[in-house]
């Protein structure tokens, strides 16, 4: 049984929890402070995984990859001296995390393997 995989709609679900947004609102053309940094946290929890491609993200998110490559350069910087923003991104790897395990259980629960 090969584990679950994070995928896009993990990491988007993840960061719109933590932000109180909806997908619509990260992928509408606002550039409302809280959409931005919502976006900027999907970049880092993509860039983390290493299947997961930013080209794609921007498909999703209806953004030029370029703009969210110098986004995640920002975020970089940012995670040095905002530890609110650290935090919120840890809270969005944690909710995606969350999310992983779910599926993990619903696979083994869907084989007939013992969840215990």
């Amino acid at each position: 049984m090969q584990p679950p995989m994070i995928e896009f709609e993990d990491v988007v679900e993840a960061v719109c929890a933590t932000y109180d947004v909806t997908p619509e609102d990260l992928s509408s053309p606002s550039r409302k402070r809280i959409l931005a940094e919502a976006r900027m946290v999907a970049t880092v929890l993509v860039k983390e995984t290493a299947y997961l491609a930013l080209v794609d993200l921007s498909r999703i998110l209806r953004r030029d990859v370029s703009s969210l490559s110098h986004s995640l350069n920002r975020a970089h910087k940012r995670m040095f001296w905002d530890r609110p923003f650290c935090r919120r991104i840890r809270g969005a790897r944690r909710r995606m995390n969350n999310l992983l395990r779910a599926k993990a259980r619903r696979q083994k629960e869907k084989l007939g393997l013992n969840t215990e």
